[in-house]
């Protein structure tokens, strides 16, 4: 390993055990963004592409030491995928499913598990 990849890992190293986090969660969220005249690659087409992000995080907390972590994300991807072709949506949906454990004073974790299905 050279000397100045060593070096870098003790400063990112320093400075994460170093600053805080921050000690809320947003319950839920929605975002909705629209991307007009996008343009294809070896054309002069353009379409417009529509996304729609939802995010619901519902975490129960059962004691000092152990949360746990459910939820949902939704995101719609509306887009013409060739020119001059049809107007789809392309969709994913994630669960959430984990805990946050407090090991002890200084360290935590947060396990979990993040299965997605697309269409």
């Amino acid at each position: 390993m050279k000397f100045r990849n060593l070096i870098f890992i003790c400063i990112v190293t320093f400075f994460t055990m170093t600053t805080n986090a921050q000690d809320y969660i947003d319950i839920f969220k929605v975002n909705y963004a629209s991307i007009l005249n996008a343009g294809y690659e070896n054309s002069d087409a353009t379409t417009n592409i529509n996304i729609l992000d939802a995010s619901l995080t519902y975490p129960l907390k059962v004691n000092e030491r152990f949360a746990i972590i459910s939820g949902i994300d939704y995101v719609q991807h509306g887009v013409e995928v060739v020119p001059n072709g049809d107007n789809i949506n392309l969709n994913t949906i994630t669960l959430k499913a984990g805990v946050n454990i407090k090991h002890n004073e200084k360290w935590s974790g947060t396990y979990v598990f993040l299965p997605k299905i697309a269409s």
